[in-house]
């Protein structure tokens, strides 16, 4: 057949360019590459053999100390006296309003999701244990010290034979606040860890938050409420395997 149009090395040419982060259409490259005697559309089918259409992921800046305070992290669970508990915390929000995801819909419909009018919001905090799996949360209007101290107590409660429940986090500031502190002082059985700035993607609980999102996602309930109650049925009917495979 015919020899195909652009130089033998055009696919490395165009795998090189778009490993630079840029708005990059067909159009573009096209013209980066110095214009090609191809059709765009032929330059299209060529793009497709080296990418994909997606969006690029946003991440935060990372801690400069990163590495030294996982490896302290590490450094302080080995040193935990046996029958010592260890679980990862974190907290996100529950909106009445319905987060929105791209999904299959019939030809010619386009699903309508009603909003509330005015969105109300909750906090859930959250915890796995990290041995066996086992998923602990709680819902509350706000995020308060207060109300993380209270869900600290329930972790204590829930391994009363345990030396010490250490309880890996981030820097949010209702973790070392004065309540909190002073809370911490009085528990002294409660070890409270925090992980590195700007880190989310250390913490295995965001990944049960990404699940549970896009279990509700598309929704819209009556009422707050329901919406808790979605979030309760989620999390509940989860097997301790299940969480376990999900925060790998």
């Amino acid at each position: 057949g015919r020899p195909r149009l652009g130089s033998p090395r055009i696919g490395q040419r165009i795998r090189t360019l778009l490993s630079i982060p840029k708005a990059w259409t067909t159009a573009r490259i096209w013209r980066q590459l110095g214009r090609p005697a191809m059709s765009l559309r032929t330059l299209r089918r060529r793009i497709k053999q080296q990418a994909r259409w997606c969006r690029p992921r946003l991440i935060a800046k990372s801690d400069p100390d990163h590495d030294q305070i996982c490896a302290t992290i590490r450094n302080q669970i080995a040193d935990l006296p046996t029958g010592s508990v260890v679980l990862a915390e974190d907290e996100t929000h529950l909106d009445l309003l319905a987060r929105v995801r791209a999904s299959w819909m019939p030809t010619g419909i386009r699903h309508r999701i009603l909003t509330p009018g005015s969105n109300i919001r909750r906090t859930i905090h959250g915890a796995i244990n990290l041995t066996t799996g086992a998923w602990h949360h709680h819902v509350s209007v706000k995020n308060v010290s207060v109300v993380f101290c209270f869900f600290l107590d329930q972790l204590l409660t829930a391994y009363p034979d345990a030396p010490v429940v250490a309880v890996i986090c981030d820097n949010g500031t209702t973790h070392h606040s004065k309540i909190t502190k002073k809370w911490l002082a009085d528990h002294p059985r409660l070890l409270l860890i925090e992980g590195a700035k700007y880190s989310p993607q250390d913490n295995p609980v965001e990944r049960i938050w990404a699940v549970l999102k896009q279990h509700i996602a598309n929704t819209a309930p009556a009422t707050i409420a329901d919406r808790i109650r979605q979030a309760h049925a989620f999390l509940r009917a989860r097997s301790n395997q299940q969480n376990l495979t999900t925060t790998a």
